[in-house]
């Protein structure tokens, strides 16, 4: 958890009630299953997309657990 009534991207957001969510799987193959790389928020016709992961040493999104 972190600390967003400050950021102002957010502020719009705070006390807005979310309407929606989806979270998006992909396949991870080195592991086996599949990871949550992204989810999106809905706060009525407005959405926020939160990714889930980490660079890997050629700046590809990979995972952020192992």
């Amino acid at each position: 958890m972190w600390e967003v009534s400050q950021a102002s991207r957010w502020a719009g957001f705070i006390g807005a009630e979310v309407t929606g969510a989806v979270m998006h799987y992909r396949p991870w193959i080195n592991y086996g299953g599949y990871w949550c790389s992204r989810v999106t928020l809905f706060f009525g016709d407005r959405r926020v997309d939160l990714l889930f992961g980490e660079s890997d040493n050629d700046q590809r999104l990979v995972p952020s657990a192992a």
